[in-house]
């Protein structure tokens, strides 16, 4: 994808308002829609409007008006993508969408400003925001199969939708970013990123066509994974589905799971992530090949999109690089490490994932 249709799809996307929403309007909504009574709240979100609605007999939902410039092909795949997996797997802790009165899936009502925004209803999941807690090696276990799961009842679901939605997240486009380089301020860490960079279009991009490919949830983050003390309580916000390797969905978690104890063991974490994937979705020698570099990869983005962002938004800086100080902290020392010894160090974790998981099977 061309650099400028890829930035130029992902700031229009931005710079579209928030639907104009109240707590009252969502509460008529979901009387009228769902024919229940319920007290709304306002919960945080970049381009939606979100509701926490709670009725009289103590049940909670989610209540989401979608941004009205989001392409309904695009909201669709997102609402049949969670339909499929809760088929697929139904003891898996994600969101159901709860149709309306109507048996429809994806609602419209009018906003405040007489725009049509398209409105769902998902169940609550109770759990702890993973957020930026340090797992220990049964957390980390658990996160690594809930991974595995969530790709194998993603497997065999296609959406017209999945191939022609842009995304900036999608590491697959990393290359078309570099135009953004300019916007990290610190030289040495923009210097850091484009090292990445260029080991992506080196290393991986030759290697994509190969990889077994299928619709990822692709922001398995501490964001959007709750906890019930080291064990996944739920998955939530489908919103960066994308068509794409499926060994990125690691790439992507795996950046938010390395140890950041000084002079420590940067990957030794992985070992146990690897483990719980590794019981549910066997990783060929292929896709173990690329984990080192999607993982860098995924940590270049994490500091060049915020950077991008806060030209966009300068008042919401803070909340938009609160990940980025942490990828830095690692970036250098993987940016200055040889990568044919950083994925060796990969490649060995995931034999002895490999082989624990193998073990356990066995006994």
């Amino acid at each position: 994808m061309k650099p400028e249709t890829l930035i130029g799809a992902a700031a229009a996307v931005l710079a579209s308002p928030v639907p104009d929403v109240s707590a009252e309007d969502a509460e008529a909504a979901f009387r009228r829609l769902w024919g229940q009574d319920g007290t709304a709240t306002p919960l945080h979100s970049e381009r939606d409007r979100n509701f926490r609605v709670v009725t009289p007999a103590g049940d909670s939902f989610i209540l989401k008006f979608t941004n009205a410039n989001e392409d309904p092909d695009v909201t669709d795949f997102q609402t049949q993508a969670l339909v499929h997996v809760g088929r697929s797997d139904p003891t898996l802790p994600v969101q159901r969408i709860v149709p309306t009165l109507d048996a429809v899936l994806i609602a419209r009502v009018a906003g405040g400003d007489g725009r049509m925004l398209p409105v769902r209803l998902f169940t609550w999941l109770e759990g702890d925001l993973l957020a930026h807690r340090i797992l220990r090696p049964q957390g980390l276990l658990s996160l690594g199969e809930a991974l595995a799961r969530v790709a194998q009842a993603l497997s065999g679901f296609s959406h017209p939708a999945a191939e022609t939605h842009p995304l900036l997240w999608d590491m697959q486009h990393a290359a078309s970013l570099r135009p953004l380089l300019p916007l990290i301020p610190d030289d040495q860490a923009r210097g850091w990123v484009s090292i990445l960079l260029d080991r992506f279009e080196a290393r991986v991009l030759p290697v994509l066509p190969q990889l077994p490919r299928g619709v990822i949830h692709n922001d398995l983050t501490g964001s959007n994974m709750l906890m019930d003390g080291e064990t996944v309580a739920g998955i939530l916000d489908f919103g960066d589905l994308v068509s794409a390797p499926v060994v990125q969905e690691i790439g992507v978690t795996g950046s938010y799971h390395l140890d950041l104890v000084e002079g420590a063991d940067l990957f030794a974490p992985l070992l146990h992530l690897l483990t719980g994937y590794e019981r549910v979705r066997p990783l060929s020698a292929l896709e173990a090949g690329v984990l080192f570099d999607l993982i860098a990869t995924r940590l270049a983005l994490r500091a060049l999109i915020p950077a991008w962002r806060t030209t966009l938004y300068p008042e919401n800086r803070d909340y938009l690089m609160r990940n980025a100080g942490r990828a830095w902290q690692v970036m250098q020392r993987v940016a200055e490490m040889n990568p044919a010894d950083g994925q060796a160090r990969l490649l060995d974790l995931w034999q002895a994932a490999r082989g624990r998981a193998k073990q356990e099977t066995a006994s």
